[in-house]
């Protein structure tokens, strides 16, 4: 009685436990300022890049670590979606673009999209921006959020006719408080 017990009360917990809703990895290995996915906020047709900026402030004992997968959650899959990696920039706009990989071909809506990089990167010598560009032809919910409020690094975006670099607080004159859904992986 007590094993039919036990295992009635397991089985949930495995479950739950394999679920692909939820990021697996142990917070000292991720660079995020989200939490679990809550919605994505609604952007009109253009050209977006949405980011999350780490200073060196925030990734100092990461010195020796490598960058080896970036996650993003989409409700919508956008078209022509890349992960891309900028190192430290100036003036609240990334620097030189360290790394790209197109994802169209595996991100999924309503999932979290996980890219393995090619060529790891190794990080904690300067600050670095975890990156999704893509294309909206319409008004689109795409890149995921959490609930809030918003750290002043995880609501990055470009937006294409304006072609600058802004908040997303900015871009909804503080309607929306919010951080993306990017993460990235070190090993």
């Amino acid at each position: 009685m007590k094993n039919y017990l036990f295992l009635l009360l397991a089985l949930p917990l495995f479950f739950t436990a394999c679920s692909d809703d939820e990021v697996s990895i142990s917070e000292e290995n991720t660079l995020n300022y989200d939490g679990a996915n809550f919605s994505a906020p609604q952007l009109p047709a253009d050209d977006y890049e949405t980011a999350a900026r780490f200073s060196i402030a925030d990734i100092n004992n990461t010195e020796g670590d490598t960058l080896t997968m970036i996650e993003v959650y989409f409700q919508d899959v956008p078209i022509q979606p890349n992960v891309v990696v900028y190192g430290a920039g100036e003036n609240g706009r990334p620097g030189a673009e360290l790394y790209r990989a197109d994802i169209g071909t595996v991100a999924q809506p309503n999932s979290w999209t996980r890219h393995s990089l090619t060529t790891p990167l190794p990080v904690g010598s300067e600050e670095i921006w975890l990156a999704v560009t893509m294309t909206h032809q319409g008004t689109w919910r795409s890149v995921g959020c959490d609930e809030g409020p918003a750290d002043e690094n995880g609501d990055l975006m470009f937006v294409n006719s304006e072609n600058t670099w802004t908040t997303l607080r900015e871009f909804t004159n503080g309607q929306t408080s919010i951080n993306w859904n990017i993460r990235g992986i070190l090993e």
